[in-house]
């Protein structure tokens, strides 16, 4: 069964921000593992070739409000939803075992160990190159705020991150705006420090290498909103 793949890269756009999983892994073990076609491979179906016994697994989940049914299996729209949350189980699974983002190639091989291969890595790059310039389209076909879309992964031994929705900023104080900005920093393994949180601290003027940086960061965002706040008064 022939898939629109314009179509199905829109898809893999909603459901990876939804899941928070990086829209071009989809759209990339889509293509690795069909060619993104809704073809049957045995007892492997669909667009991600799930097995039926993957695919009763993660049907239905009361987090993130999908059920479906058994026989929804070969649906290549409900099996982009079944599979982004897949990935979003073995991202979490990895990020506690290692304290780090997986790379592409680590989160596949999360998900299906068997598929360890001497190919395997450039099997990823010829689907992560054949799939790049669905994104752009896609993004602009589904998101509010395109820009907003992850990039393409250019490799599969890249850390892929968790895309995180942008809030609404409309009406909202200075210190918050600022803040959203800053999503996606974070520290360096889980030692509370590292180039992002000493820039923190020294915004805020407090703390020291290795506390717990909320309150910093906080504190952070208010003195960066009066520097702001006193450049525009200067400008005007």
């Amino acid at each position: 069964m022939a898939i629109d793949r314009a179509a199905f890269a829109e898809e893999c756009v909603r459901q990876g921000v939804y899941f928070r999983i990086e829209p071009h892994y989809l759209l990339a073990v889509a293509q690795v593992r069909s060619g993104i076609s809704g073809d049957d491979d045995g007892d492997r179906k669909g667009p991600f070739r799930l097995t039926q016994a993957e695919w009763d697994a993660n049907r239905d989940d009361a987090e993130f409000e999908i059920h479906f049914e058994s026989s929804h299996i070969s649906s290549p729209i409900r099996q982009c939803a079944v599979f982004g949350l897949m990935a979003h189980r073995a991202f979490d699974a990895f990020e506690s075992a290692n304290v780090r983002n997986p790379t592409a190639l680590e989160l596949y091989l999360q998900q299906w160990p068997g598929a360890a291969s001497a190919t395997l890595a450039a099997d990823l790059q010829t689907a992560l190159d054949a799939t790049a310039d669905l994104l752009g389209p896609a993004a602009d076909a589904v998101l509010d705020d395109p820009q907003s879309a992850p990039p393409a992964i250019a490799d599969p031994e890249q850390a892929t991150t968790r895309p995180v929705p942008q809030p609404e900023t409309a009406g909202a104080p200075a210190w918050y705006a600022l803040a959203t900005g800053e999503i996606g920093k974070r520290e360096i393994g889980n030692t509370n420090n590292g180039p992002e949180i000493t820039r923190y601290r020294r915004l805020a003027q407090c703390g020291g290498p290795g506390d717990p940086w909320c309150a910093i960061f906080v504190n952070a965002m208010f003195a960066l909103c009066r520097f702001c706040c006193k450049s525009r008064q200067w400008e005007e």
